[in-house]
């Protein structure tokens, strides 16, 4: 019925959108691009699966979040790699999330040259206003470095 709120879900895709000048249009980019392909395998072989792309229009991104927060039994977070990925808070939250639940996360590089030098990761000064820094910076370095 389309209803996802009591689904246990055993995959969470997270994922940046991005727009790459003169080849994307913006909100898209390679970060769709592979969640949606991941998404896809993932039902073809019956795994419950969550991500961003699915959650209805006008809802906050947040609700993915609260899924991961909730998680109980096995599961893990896909973690599609593009350059929009280490400067999205939302996706930084997310990795963050199932670092604290334990989630197994798998990284899987989406664009060949995405990930930039670690001080470049998820620049939070530019970011984010001073103090309300992300404590989880960190701990996804440990994952994704």
């Amino acid at each position: 019925d389309g209803d996802i709120s009591k689904t246990e879900f055993k995959a969470y895709v997270s994922y940046a959108t991005s727009c790459r000048a003169g080849v994307d249009e913006t909100g898209t980019g390679p970060g769709v691009w592979f969640a949606d392909a991941v998404v896809r395998m993932l039902f073809a072989a019956k795994v419950p699966c969550l991500s961003g792309l699915m959650i209805p229009a006008g809802t906050n991104w947040k609700d993915f979040v609260v899924r991961i927060n909730e998680h109980t039994g096995p599961g893990v977070l896909v973690v599609i790699e593009t350059a929009a990925l280490f400067r999205s808070i939302p996706c930084l939250t997310e990795i963050s999330s199932a670092l604290e639940k334990d989630i197994p996360i798998i990284p899987l590089r989406g664009e060949l040259d995405a990930r930039p030098r670690k001080e470049a990761q998820w620049p939070i000064n530019e970011l984010v206003p001073a103090g309300k820094a992300p404590e989880a910076k960190r701990s996804a370095y440990k994952i994704m470095a």
